[in-house]
């Protein structure tokens, strides 16, 4: 995975732009990411840590260009997204691989049509992952956090986001949405019309904020008045006022104020000469009005009891601030304005403080007063806000949440994609800048005259050979077709046969051929017809330099005649010596299993493994060939590529591949061993997947048996809880029906469950496995099942009329002190069966916690 930070606004080595992509970017370098930061012109540092910085932004979302009040707005959303889009334009499109990750950190409605009209260019199956954060105003707000209406604050703001997501939701390249903070990722589902999640907050100097120092005897308490660059949007020119009467009214406080001011201008410039006038004459004042390191920054805020953000109402209604969020981080209580994001987003995460109505110096005063009454109080409640913080926002977190979003492209990109066994191109959708005359009519049919060569771009499966037909009705002479070259790009043109019909046939000529596999991993392949010569027709009448006339549609057929292996992952070429594992025939057979063979191989310890093999023999011989990572034999599933070829894939669960750090041993065994072996086109090739891919298709015939945890990993009976059918009353709080013996039904869409789990305590993770279907007499589209503990989800599953097994992982951290949890399931579906007063989402027949006590030490 390579990751590319696209941060228009990073400008300086300072500031909460500057510590949030260091951040990410420290994080990726330490996970072995090769990580590029995109940064603005006047940004002047060469490199981000490890990370290599290409200055090519000239503006970022921030600035405004127009003064016009009618159009104003309108023209900056043009300007600005042209001028993004055109910055992109001149990187090197070798920069995008299918293997990197794009994210644009912080973004508005100045840049993102900009942005997601460059990532619309990138044709799908060749286009990178695409992130995009949402961290500034939406230009609505919420009634109420959990309800479905709003109202329009800034009705272009809005529409012009709007625009950006209809863009998005077009054909094409994906993109992913994350809502900076629980408050703008509520906004901006409802405003894109779909489900954006949060991402979590990584704040600067994070490790240094997790230590907050103890107070020694008699020593002062400190209220952090001012944190940030020095603007009057701020509230940095009410700082003097605030500062004399609070000084005077808690002389046993210590007041500070850090203010960035080398940048201040207007009124700020004459504020901080005021500061610092107060910080010499003033015993229990201190001003920094320089720059600090992330270190310096994060001793200030461990060193408070209580911080104020004195921003505007009017320009932070929908505004966040990295400040509101380090103070939640420190579990110390914060002054904000009310009715502004600030005040929603510290009360959804149950944090304590004060809110000031009017934008004054006295009605903030007025709200310190209040919360300097009340403070051990409010600090109690910081506290506690600041673990449930604590749990949810970590760079760790954030680092994973990008992997998994990247993860998932690939795996599905990985894993043979299903094409068309049949791909029909209509004579009327080629342009005629590829070689074509505009498509005329002829008798109801649609015909096409070309030019001397024609290009046009067909998606076909690049694993399998393609049979191709090419017809027409008309030539200039006959040695067009017979001395016609054909090319695929990436692939070999072979068996090429040219006919000539007798005049007033129809068709008058044809040619067809076979396009092998690809040599690429493109889906698209480039076909290219070039004649050897055009010529204009006799009479005069038409004046066009004619090649051949098409009169039916190209066609292609999937051809089984020169396959390749199906790519799904990483080849396993690091093969342990001893092993029989030996070389056939690369160009089409590749390897045989005779005993036994083994690899030794680079894997992701937080991933589960899809191992995939390509095998010519029957179904039954197939049992006998099995495959072990880390010494634990792995389940087996198989399906049909043809009638000769079967694809085999070992499902591995992520526990059995951590144990194997860094590396996992993959051995092959061939149970009954004879003289032939068992033949692998190509050889092995192992996949990582999320673990919720583990579940086998339903398409696929499971030969092996279910999955379950080996004894050299299952816990001692006391780190296993299990539960079966009405035996889990005990366990469960709300939304449960106990009516039937061997199941429970979940109602409506959200139950509950109460588990103790101190014996889980010191364990490395906890597995949680559910048995569990939906309802069978109705047809059921995109069920979900969304699991959290403790209110942190883990994950979800798709639900099935089909009785499964789903196995979700997690981290002993999410458990509360006491080491209890508790489990909430949130179902997308739910239905009222007839004859059934009770409205039902899905049937439980048993859930299973496993502690993983044997990886414990690593």
């Amino acid at each position: 995975m390579k990751l590319v930070i696209c941060d228009p606004n990073l400008e300086s080595t300072s500031g909460h732009h500057w510590f949030f992509d260091l951040s990410i970017a420290e994080g990726a370098a330490a996970r072995g990411i090769q990580v590029t930061i995109l940064a603005n012109y006047k940004f002047q540092a060469g490199r981000v840590g490890s990370a290599e910085v290409i200055n090519i932004f000239h503006h970022s979302c921030y600035e405004r260009r127009s003064c016009d009040p009618v159009s104003g707005e309108h023209d900056d959303f043009c300007y600005f997204n042209d001028s993004l889009y055109e910055d992109l334009l001149q990187l090197p499109l070798a920069l995008f691989g299918t293997d990197t990750l794009v994210l644009f950190p912080t973004i508005n409605q100045r840049h993102l049509y900009g942005a997601v009209r460059w990532m619309k260019d990138f044709p799908a199956e060749q286009a990178p992952t695409f992130v995009v954060y949402l961290m500034l105003p939406s230009g609505i707000e919420l009634k109420a956090f959990d309800a479905d209406d709003f109202d329009v604050i800034d009705a272009m703001t809005a529409l012009q986001y709007r625009l950006a997501f209809d863009l998005a939701r077009q054909a094409g390249s994906r993109i992913h949405f994350f809502g900076t903070g629980l408050s703008h990722s509520r906004e901006f589902s409802l405003l894109s019309r779909q489900t954006i999640d949060a991402h979590p907050v990584v704040l600067s100097g994070m490790t240094e904020l997790d230590k907050k120092n103890e107070r020694a005897a008699g020593e002062f308490r400190t209220a952090l008045l001012f944190m940030g660059d020095a603007k009057e949007d701020k509230g940095f020119h009410y700082l003097p006022a605030l500062v004399e009467a609070l000084t005077r009214k808690y002389p046993d406080w210590h007041f500070v104020v850090h203010a960035n001011c080398q940048r201040a201008w207007g009124i700020c410039l004459d504020i901080h000469k005021v500061l610092v006038g107060l910080n010499n004459s003033l015993e229990n004042f201190e001003l920094h009005d320089k720059f600090v390191t992330s270190d310096e920054y994060a001793e200030l805020l461990s060193q408070a009891d209580l911080v104020v953000a004195p921003y505007s109402p009017q320009e932070y209604w929908r505004k966040s601030s990295g400040v509101v969020w380090e103070a939640i981080w420190c579990g110390v209580p914060v002054v904000v304005p009310r009715k502004t994001w600030l005040e929603l987003e510290l009360g959804l995460w149950d944090g304590d403080g004060e809110c000031y109505d009017e934008w004054t110096a006295s009605d903030i005063e007025d709200a310190v007063h209040r919360l300097v009454n009340r403070l051990d109080f409010a600090t109690h409640n910081a506290e506690v806000a600041s673990k449930a913080f604590r749990r949810r926002n970590t760079l760790r977190l954030l680092i994973n949440q990008l992997s998994d979003v990247w993860m998932r492209r690939m795996s599905l990109s990985m894993v043979s994609k299903t094409f068309a066994t049949e791909v029909v191109v209509p004579l009327d959708t080629h342009l005629n800048s590829n070689g074509w005359h505009p498509y005329e009519s002829y008798e109801g049919t649609i015909v096409r005259w070309t030019q001397q060569q024609i290009v046009s771009d067909v998606r076909l499966d690049p694993n399998a050979s393609w049979r191709f037909t090419f017809e027409g009705l008309s030539m200039m002479g006959d040695d067009q077709i017979t001395r016609a070259s054909i090319t695929g790009d990436g692939r070999t043109v072979s068996e090429l046969v040219a006919q000539l019909m007798p005049a007033g046939s129809n068709p008058r000529w044809r040619i067809q051929g076979l396009l092998g596999p690809s040599r690429t991993s493109s889906a698209t392949t480039r076909i290219v017809m070039k004649l050897p010569y055009v010529r204009r027709p006799d009479g005069g009448v038409d004046v066009r330099e004619l090649g051949v006339l098409f009169s039916a549609p190209m066609r292609f057929m999937r051809s089984a005649e020169g396959s390749s292996r199906i790519v799904v992952g990483h080849p396993l070429v690091e093969f342990v010596d001893g092993g029989t594992l030996r070389t056939v025939d690369q160009a089409d057979v590749g390897y045989t299993v005779k005993e036994w063979a083994a690899a030794n191989v680079a894997v992701d310890p937080t991933r589960a493994l899809h191992v995939c093999a390509e095998v010519s023999v029957s179904a039954s011989s197939v049992r006998s060939l099995q495959c072990s990572v880390n010494g634990v034999q792995a389940a087996q599933s198989v399906s049909a590529l043809s009638p000769e070829r079967l694809l085999v894939v070992w499902h591995v669960p992520a526990t059995v591949v951590r144990s194997g750090g860094h590396r996992a041993t993959l051995v092959f065994v061939h149970l009954t061993p004879d003289e032939n072996g068992i033949t692998l086109y190509g050889p092995p090739y192992a996949c990582p997947v999320l673990e919720s891919d583990i579940t086998i298709d339903s398409t696929v015939a499971a030969l092996g048996s279910a999955f379950t945890v080996p004894e050299a990993v299952r816990a001692p009976e006391n780190g296993i809880i299990k539960f079966t059918g009405s035996d889990a009353r005990p366990y469960m709080k709300d939304g449960w029906s106990y009516d039937e013996p061997d199941h429970v039904w979940m109602l409506g869409p959200k139950a509950t469950l109460a588990v103790n789990m101190a014996s889980f305590q010191g364990v490395s993770a906890i597995q949680l496995k559910l048995d569990v279907l939906t309802l069978g007499d109705v047809e059921v589209r995109n069920g979900r099942l969304a699991v959290l503990i403790n209110e942190i989800s883990i994950g979800e599953i798709q639900l099935s009329t089909l009785r499964a097994e789903h196995i979700l992982e997690f981290s002993p951290e999410l458990l509360d002190s006491a080491g209890s949890a508790l489990i909430t399931f949130i179902s997308s579906i739910s239905v009222q069966p007839e004859r059934d007063q009770r409205v039902l989402a899905a049937s439980f027949y048993s859930v299973t916690l496993l502690a993983d006590k044997g990886l414990a030490a690593q």
